[in-house]
């Protein structure tokens, strides 16, 4: 081994050079890369590469450098080549930079194929080290997520759809599960899919006296409400000179004075203890207008904002109310909502069941207001 003395231009992260340079650094790295993805090894390298004193960097004796249009004797120790070729004159080297380290010759794989740099670095730690695309595709550990085990959850509409999806998410995270709506056999075909820790009361949410009747059974059978979510929704469409006075009163009682009457007497108990989260499904339809719905996009305009106004007035009490506005959804629950639309291009239920998991796994110290959620393409 012998002491040289050499200056080496910045170098392409990528490639063969980098696994050699790598080789090469192995002493300075550090047992966190392993956490670390892909295009952060490679920029750790480079610093790791940057920061190096080469003025007393050992070289194996042997070791060359060449480096395009240089010449013999550039920099003290080095061997600098210009290769020449009988017949076509002086080539320079296809790199403008490259270190040929002789023992990395047999390292397996190195020059015979591409192989991901994690696992090329794995056997230097003496670690196994997955590869990108297997750390990508790993779920979100449910460990950095707040848990809701046994808490109380009421569900509105959790007989079908939206609101039987929201419902089996919520009990798949451990919370008993309360489901509401007007028909009984609809909720006890949920709570199968849910299992023990649900429990069904029919409910008709515009109704004021079955709705306080619900919460006060909850509290005297279970515990008082932990997490409130407003599924409950009627869509009935149409032009407002042909729109019905009693498609009217039905479509605002069902959409709005519903979710009004549950978020009213659920919130006493929330308040006492200082906690409690209130979800409100509300739709596209209450962010943007449309012909034919004027209806219909008042009622999930004023879910929106009662939602937003109900936020601002429960905070200093750590209650957190959020509002999720899905976009064509495959409910089936009313053929003029999916006329001319390709359903396999639409949200599903679960989307919208995944959407309140990630809203109810939050840490207490934050919470999402407005989730807008649209099909990747478009129906």
């Amino acid at each position: 081994m012998t002491n040289v003395q050499f200056s080496i231009p910045n170098v392409h992260p990528m490639g063969c050079r980098l696994r050699i340079l790598c080789r090469l650094l192995y002493p300075r790295m550090r047992i966190e890369h392993c956490e670390l993805s892909i295009g952060q090894i490679y920029q750790n390298v480079l610093n790791s590469y940057h920061s190096i004193n080469w003025q007393n960097r050992s070289v194996a004796e042997g070791q060359t450098l060449r480096h395009r249009g240089a010449v013999r004797g550039d920099s003290p120790g080095i061997e600098m080549h210009q290769e020449s070729h009988p017949g076509r004159g002086a080539r320079s080297p296809r790199h403008p930079f490259r270190v040929r380290i002789p023992e990395c010759r047999n390292i397996p794989g190195v020059r015979k194929k591409r192989v991901p740099l994690a696992n090329f670095l794995a056997p230097l730690r003496g670690a196994k080290c997955p590869n990108s695309r297997a750390v990508l595709d790993q779920p979100l550990q449910d460990a950095a997520m707040v848990s809701i085990e046994n808490q109380i959850a009421v569900v509105t509409r959790a007989g079908r759809g939206i609101g039987r999806a929201i419902a089996v998410e919520l009990g798949k995270l451990g919370a008993h599960v309360v489901l509401a709506a007007r028909t009984r056999a609809e909720l006890e075909d949920s709570a199968r899919t849910i299992g023990t820790k649900a429990s069904v009361i029919p409910t008709d949410v515009r109704n004021k006296d079955e709705v306080r009747r619900l919460f006060d059974h909850v509290a005297a059978t279970l515990a008082p409400v932990d997490i409130l979510v407003n599924a409950a929704g009627l869509g009935i469409f149409g032009r407002v000179v042909d729109f019905k006075d009693e498609d009217f009163e039905i479509l605002i009682e069902t959409n709005l004075r519903g979710i009004f009457f549950t978020s009213r007497f659920v919130l006493p108990s929330m308040i006492e203890r200082k906690r409690g989260h209130i979800i409100n499904v509300a739709s596209i339809a209450g962010k943007v207008g449309s012909a034919n719905r004027a209806v219909y996009c008042a009622s999930k305009f004023g879910v929106v904002g009662f939602t937003e106004s109900l936020a601002e007035e429960v905070r200093q009490y750590g209650i957190r109310v959020s509002v999720i506005c899905p976009g064509s959804t495959d409910t089936r629950f009313s053929p003029s909502e999916t006329s001319g639309k390709s359903r396999d291009r639409m949200l599903r239920p679960e989307d919208i069941g995944h959407a309140v998991r990630m809203i109810v796994t939050q840490e207490p110290n934050s919470f999402i207001s407005e989730i807008i959620m649209r099909p990747t393409q478009k129906p």
